[in-house]
């Protein structure tokens, strides 16, 4: 056995050499393979505005998904959940927005310095996007949830 510990230094390195980036040393499913769908959330004013959503809720959009992804999963059961009716995307969407405005005590005005709470309804909306066989791009634009 090897006691000087440069010598580990140097059995790894070599051994990355020899096995390069070969599976299972290496492991990058995120480029595997694209799907050829995505979805988005984002929030707007009552005249339809979009708002900074990281600012109103102390959230980012990107964990808005997580949570209503999350949300949605046991509707899902391994599937797309992009194909759940728009019912469920409503339920879940509206869940998420009520726990959002518990748990960070409001929504806020993006005025900048002052954090004071929105004095008006905030709706947020799911855009599904899909590449089409052709090469298009679909948006399709819903509505699930005001508060």
């Amino acid at each position: 056995m090897v006691r000087h510990p440069l010598a580990w230094c140097f059995a790894l390195v070599i051994f990355g050499e020899v096995v390069k980036e070969n599976y299972p040393f290496s492991n990058f499913p995120m480029y595997g393979e694209q799907k050829s769908t995505t979805d988005y959330y984002y929030l707007t004013d009552a005249a339809g505005q979009p708002l900074p959503t990281a600012e109103v809720t102390k959230l980012t959009s990107t964990k808005f998904k997580k949570m209503i992804d999350k949300e949605l999963k046991p509707h899902g059961k391994g599937e797309d959940i992009s194909l759940l009716p728009l019912e469920v995307h409503q339920q879940a969407a509206r869940a998420v927005l009520e726990r959002v405005h518990r748990m960070k005590g409001g929504f806020f005005s993006p005025d900048g310095r002052r954090r004071k709470p929105i004095g008006q309804p905030v709706t947020l909306h799911w855009v599904h996007v899909a590449l089409q066989n052709d090469g298009s791009i679909r948006r399709t634009h819903h509505e699930v949830a005001r508060f």
